[in-house]
């Protein structure tokens, strides 16, 4: 008979028949062979949970999926050495609460995948789970949370420390971590500058994305930009505002939603510019950008009709690029 949970992964189950809950024990977790990133921050989490002795400790990790969420989670529990209970339906109410917080399970870590969709703030399931994160029960946990969608966060999680005190955002990948990828898994040096000019044109890479679209060059043999017109990877638009930058002066153009590297749209100026700019480039021009060279910035691209002319288009929305 155990006093506490034998370490393991167990996932929460509901007998309706019987009216009872129970658990059900899981394969550990794998880990790939090598790991690419900086992950000290888990060292600060262990560390903090050691030194709260007696509180719940909540870890949201935010980001879409294949920005290395899950692989951070799973390395986190293996080094935590703790029984790992997921909960993948939004169980409440009081035959839930008495069952997980019994004595039983106290030091685990409460796994919570895609947590907006299982518990939506405007639902009392919801409520109901913040009140256990918020220490109401004499109970011990890691409260540990993934969400693909920040916008999604609840308002009832953020800047609430007592039941979120960390929250680790994943976005697209640092060039040394994209860097070590290549290295490692591309096998003709060759088709290393199309992996470069595919990241700078989508704008947004995950390790799912990159792993992936490598295997390809290296079975076809092809350039990273020809496999990638192949694979299912989403056209996200943005919306733009847009300038012509003629000789070092700027002139706004009409705004709008769109994809620089897919669409061809027009460039429309709000106010009279010098002839010689219309004489090169007329009055609702359409262009399709990714037929001229370019340059990423902090809030979108500047690409180079002539050496005259530049056409900057900038957003200060974080979006999804494809070429």
């Amino acid at each position: 008979m155990h006093e506490t949970l034998p370490v393991g992964n167990y996932v929460l189950k509901f007998d309706e028949q019987k009216g009872i809950f129970y658990l059900q024990e899981q394969e550990p977790f794998v880990l790939p062979p090598k790991l690419y990133g900086d992950f000290s921050f888990i060292e600060r989490w262990k560390k903090s949970y050691v030194a709260n002795t007696g509180k719940n400790l909540g870890i949201l990790l935010s980001g879409v999926k294949g920005t290395g969420k899950t692989i951070s989670a799973q390395k986190f529990c293996i080094e935590m050495e703790k029984p790992v209970i997921f909960i993948t339906e939004n169980y409440s109410g009081p035959g839930f609460e008495s069952f997980i917080t019994s004595s039983l399970f106290n030091d685990c870590i409460i796994f919570i995948d895609e947590y907006e969709k299982l518990y939506q703030e405007d639902r009392d399931e919801a409520e109901k789970l913040l009140t256990l994160m918020d220490g109401v029960y004499n109970t011990r946990f890691i409260f540990l949370l993934t969400v693909n969608d920040p916008d999604a966060i609840s308002d009832k999680l953020k800047n609430r420390l007592n039941r979120v005190k960390y929250h680790k955002v994943f976005e697209t990948l640092e060039k040394s971590i994209i860097d070590g990828i290549v290295n490692d898994m591309l096998e003709d040096e060759q088709f290393k500058d199309s992996i470069y000019e595919f990241i700078l044109r989508f704008g947004f890479i995950t390790p799912d994305i990159l792993v992936t679209l490598i295997k390809e060059v290296n079975f076809f043999k092809e350039s990273a930009l020809v496999c990638a017109s192949y694979l299912n990877l989403s056209y996200e638009r943005a919306y733009y505002q847009i300038k012509v930058v003629y000789k070092g002066e700027q002139h706004s153009c009409e705004s709008m939603e769109l994809n620089p590297m897919v669409d061809t749209f027009r460039i429309s100026f709000y106010d009279e510019v010098p002839k010689e700019l219309t004489n090169t480039l007329p009055y609702k021009i359409r262009f399709k950008m990714r037929d001229y060279p370019f340059t990423r910035t902090e809030s979108g691209y500047t690409f180079e009709y002539n050496s005259d002319i530049q056409i900057q288009l900038s957003t200060h929305q974080r979006r999804a690029l494809v070429f």
